[in-house]
């Protein structure tokens, strides 16, 4: 059976016409090519360079738990293979547990692109003894980006600075 639900057709020759006829309409179609596809996949990967200063907004120390909330605006920016750059503003709140070492991240952010397209996220993850790991839900855009979708990822990668975190981003990017 097609992923065409039963309740679009009640009676058989409905359903005979429908499953019948819609591969005889598209055979021209896939003879002579599908020209352009209905979404577009594109994997987009950059090098997040973050400046260790930030705006905290809020801190909360939460009593006799060993944890402190931060909430807070950051800006930056990041490197993509093709050598194109993407402004990053960000907004996030983080849970620190216990002297630092471990906590759990989410926030959202805006990737704007130097010709104006944006990709809208949000994202969530930890960072532990294992680094910096987490996962994006993208919401939209604006541009060609315009109601897109689609997931990515959050690894952290060594810093030769103090003052600067660097994050290596994966965007799994499906645009209508």
């Amino acid at each position: 059976m097609n992923r065409i639900n039963d309740k679009l057709y009640k009676s058989l020759p409905d359903r005979f016409c429908l499953e019948f006829s819609l591969p005889v309409l598209l055979l021209p179609t896939l003879l002579l090519g599908a020209g352009d596809a209905t979404a577009a996949d594109e994997v987009l990967k950059c090098r997040l360079y973050i400046a260790a200063s930030m705006d905290i907004v809020a801190t909360i120390e939460l009593k006799d738990t060993e944890q402190v909330l931060n909430s807070m605006r950051r800006g930056s920016y990041c490197l993509f293979e093709d050598g194109s750059v993407a402004d990053k503003q960000f907004v996030l709140s983080n849970r620190v547990l216990g002297d630092g070492a471990t906590g759990a991240y989410s926030g959202f952010s805006v990737y704007t692109l130097e010709n104006g397209d944006s990709i809208s996220a949000q994202f969530t993850g930890a960072w532990d003894d294992k680094g910096n790991h987490g996962i994006y839900a993208i919401l939209g855009g604006t541009g060609s980006y315009k109601d897109a979708s689609g997931d990515g990822t959050i690894t952290g990668a060594k810093s030769p600075w103090n003052t600067a975190d660097i994050v290596d981003i994966v965007l799994n990017v499906t645009t209508p």
